[in-house]
């Protein structure tokens, strides 16, 4: 792949290794072209080695993390490094455990060097401390970061809180947090289902039933369904147990068996009974209105023609009129 100071691949890495990134922008068309091409390569997952004839060894440590902005050209052939280590005494000799190299061996001008890329901003760790030869040379023994590992490897830390939920070592905290999840789902359908009910009586023609739409009434159901609702869920306090789901996380979930079955079959006719009665509750609301609406017409109407009382039922029709409109 290299083939004199002048060529393509040294340009390129020069360019790459420049701090002036817009000295990049004439090689975006090539570079496209490229990774595109090296997708459709063969991935090589196995120890290759590349040779610097650089002194750059003895400035890495272990543990420490080295990101690689050009295109490295490596060789899974120990023989061929050995031709380089030849004619350079001070150099380093690096050591690579690659995972997503392309093998490029059959589109090189030397197919017998079996040569191996790396990637434009591979990273490496460094598996152990740089190895110092008494000619100068250096051998450093680094480790391909592996995008996706990584990646699932924050997710799991960042789904897991860095060890520290306090519910996986704490059992009250475990089902507390069960007990809410499962508590407060079925509240918010409860309020809803409220919340219908209170439309129907607002939205009703007989003023008896519109009166009983207060606030004594509101507080009554929502204080007492709560507490229903929260001692009907209980169990999820009393019966759930600790159980891990991943690595790292634990959650309380219900025992196997009877348990289990019994909120299984509740959920089956919770959710649907809660669509069921908002659907039916919004239908009667709805007919609640369009009945008010036509009343309100017709008062109107009668409002007109008559000249007794007529501003008083004119008035009366004005409030129904702005009821209706402001529950529409």
């Amino acid at each position: 792949m290299e083939c004199g100071d002048t060529s393509l691949y040294r340009e390129l890495n020069k360019a790459l290794r420049s701090e002036n990134r817009k000295a990049l922008k004439i090689w975006f068309p090539y570079l496209k072209l490229f990774d595109t091409a090296s997708d459709k390569l063969p991935t090589v997952k196995q120890v290759v080695w590349r040779d610097v004839p650089l002194d750059i060894g003895k400035s890495l440590s272990k543990n420490q993390t080295v990101t690689w902005c050009s295109i490295s050209s490596c060789s899974s052939s120990v023989s061929v490094i050995e031709s380089f280590l030849e004619k350079e005494k001070s150099s380093t000799l690096f050591l690579i455990e690659a995972i997503n190299g392309k093998n490029v061996a059959g589109y090189t001008a030397y197919e017998n060097e079996d040569e191996i890329i790396l990637r434009i901003g591979t990273e490496f760790h460094v598996k152990y401390n740089t190895l110092n030869h008494p000619n100068g040379s250096h051998v450093v023994h680094l480790v391909e970061i592996d995008e996706k590992n990584d990646q699932t490897s924050n997710e799991d830390t960042s789904n897991s809180g860095y060890d520290i939920d306090p519910s996986r070592f704490n059992l009250i905290l475990c089902r507390s947090r069960l007990d809410a999840i499962v508590l407060f789902n079925c509240l918010s359908a409860f309020y809803l289902i409220l919340a219908s009910i209170d439309q129907i009586l607002v939205t009703s023609r007989n003023a008896r039933t519109r009166q009983r739409s207060t606030q004594r009434l509101v507080y009554t159901c929502i204080i007492g369904g709560t507490l229903f609702w929260s001692l009907f869920h209980i169990h999820a306090l009393i019966c759930s147990t600790p159980q891990q789901i991943s690595p790292n996380t634990y959650l309380c979930y219900y025992q196997p068996g009877f348990h289990v079955a019994f909120v299984c079959s509740y959920a089956l006719i919770k959710e649907p009974s809660s669509l069921l009665l908002m659907v039916i509750c919004g239908l009667w609301a709805k007919k609640n209105i369009r009945s008010t609406t036509r009343r309100v017409g017709v008062a109107v109407d009668v409002s007109v023609t008559k000249t007794d009382g007529a501003s008083t039922e004119n008035s009366a029709a004005s409030k129904d009129r702005q009821m209706v409109l402001m529950l529409l």
